[in-house]
């Protein structure tokens, strides 16, 4: 590597520690990949140190890839990164949890597809996307995490508005103050004529509500002591919302369960490679 190429990679990685510090987050970047298998490409993801608590570690990969921190909130703890790489075949391992039928399924999400198997583990072929992706990352309640954000996101203001569902808004509007979130998902307070439908659904249905149901199939649970999904009208909760990661919500009515908006947005989004927990 020249001289040049050499203070341009320790300019960057010294403005990423410079940026992460001052909000403070923990950082460590890497000397070496996460996967070695994938040394070209980006990777990010969190980890925990009985020393010194999470910390977000990022191997840059590639000396073309761009990594930088666009926004942050030193009240909130969080910032908004950018990256941006060249499209790249990338080849991994993943546990057989399931048969060739569902894994070439769930690999096809991502634009990959199996290639192989490998004791017990198949082998998946995907692609990054050449897209510039955005990340918010922070400090929620207890721990830390990564959420995909909207391109042209810069701000985490902005990241937050574009993460919060239109009916989060609308509740916040006619009765500031009364939603309430645990990570990704949020719980809306409901109107009188939405509570009374609800109510008469579980008395004509003996084995409702479900208890210590899981929201959502992703990531680690979010636990609902009380859980009712209707048909083509929505999810439910009341009770005590658990979660590893957070402070336990406790819900004393029922409330409407809205995921946050974070997600794919088109084909580019659904093709690109994931390194988030």
């Amino acid at each position: 590597m020249s001289t040049l190429k050499q203070r341009q990679r320790a300019v960057r990685r010294d403005l990423l520690e410079k940026s992460f510090a001052g909000v403070p987050l923990g950082l460590k970047l890497l000397g070496g990949p996460i996967d070695p298998g994938s040394q070209q490409i980006v990777q990010l993801d969190i980890r925990d140190s009985p020393h010194f608590g999470e910390y977000f570690r990022i191997w840059p990969g590639a000396e073309a890839n761009e990594i930088e921190v666009l926004g942050l909130d030193q009240r909130l703890r969080q910032l908004v990164l950018r990256v941006k790489e060249a499209r790249r075949r990338v080849v991994r391992e993943v546990p057989k949890i399931s048969g060739r039928a569902e894994a070439e399924a769930r690999a096809r999400t991502t634009g990959g597809r199996v290639v192989g198997e490998l004791g017990n583990r198949w082998v998946v072929e995907q692609w990054t996307a050449e897209e510039e992706r955005r990340f918010l990352c922070g400090h929620d309640d207890v721990r830390l995490f990564i959420a995909t954000v909207p391109a042209g996101t810069a701000a985490v203001s902005t990241a937050h508005a574009r993460l919060r569902p239109i009916r989060v808004t609308e509740a916040e509007l006619r009765h500031p103050g009364s939603v309430t979130r645990q990570g990704e998902w949020f719980f809306v307070p409901i109107e009188a004529d939405e509570r009374a439908q609800l109510e008469a659904h579980i008395a004509a249905h003996p084995r409702l509500p479900l208890h210590n149901q899981r929201l959502g199939k992703q990531g680690r649970p979010h636990l609902a002591e009380e859980h009712v999904v209707i048909h083509a009208r929505g999810t439910y909760a009341r009770g005590a919302i658990r979660h590893i990661g957070h402070n336990t919500l406790t819900l004393p009515d029922w409330r409407r369960v809205l995921h946050n908006l974070e997600g794919p947005t088109g084909e580019a989004e659904r093709r690109r490679l994931k390194w988030r927990d």
